[in-house]
């Protein structure tokens, strides 16, 4: 079996548990990436090797942050299971970006360090409203982790040449939060972006529906 046709595999199972109802489907995600060693060549060689037309849909589907870029490896659709690779820029301390904001998503998601390393932050609940400082983990090369769709985090450092894969459960929410670092509470939501554009064609078909005065 090739590289390229294995790590297809390994992509359609993934979105397969990333789709995968119940309280254990995370567990079963978690237990599938941290158990594969090889991902980073795999990944690299499947990477090297698409055909054109699989090179365009990977590309459509990308995107650029200002901390990272997020290559779309495979996708169930919207709100269902996704493979991210995350391949970080050079951070630093005035990174003002989603991934650096204390934050949660909309999904709950794992992802496997495959080189470099990073620091995540988890924060709690305090009270009326505030979230408080929790533990600070390292993630180096080879660890893999997850967060539930209902935790919040933080990424406070990225070291160079840091890359990760990421399995992007299935959304059990319709927006993200986005907590200020100096209240500790929340300070913006970020809807689903099919809860925007159902606004923006309710609002096309309010202006059709109107009569020419």
């Amino acid at each position: 079996m090739s590289d390229t046709t294995e790590f297809g595999g390994l992509l359609r199972d993934l979105i397969a548990l990333g789709n995968e109802s119940g309280d254990g489907a995370l567990e079963k995600a978690h237990h599938a990436l941290s158990e594969r060693f090889d991902i980073a060549r795999l990944g690299h060689a499947y990477c090297a090797e698409l055909p054109p037309a699989r090179r365009d849909e990977l590309l459509c589907m990308s995107t650029e942050r200002s901390t990272h870029y997020k290559w779309c490896m495979a996708s169930s659709g919207h709100r269902r299971a996704r493979v991210w690779l995350h391949v970080y820029k050079p951070w630093t301390s005035a990174t003002t970006n989603f991934a650096a904001s204390i934050h949660d998503h909309r999904y709950s998601f794992v992802s496997a360090v495959l080189s470099g390393s990073l620091r995540e932050r988890r924060w709690g609940h305090a009270e009326a409203g505030r979230i408080r400082p929790g533990r600070l983990f390292e993630r180096p090369a080879g660890s893999t982790y997850r967060i539930e769709s209902t935790e919040i985090h933080s990424i406070e450092k990225v070291c160079d040449g840091t890359v990760t894969l990421v399995l992007q459960m299935a959304a059990t929410k319709v927006y993200s939060s986005v907590y200020d670092p100096h209240t500790l509470r929340i300070k913006q939501r970020i809807g689903d972006l099919e809860e925007a554009f159902g606004r923006m064609v309710d609002r096309v078909r309010e202006g059709v529906s109107r009569p020419e005065l």
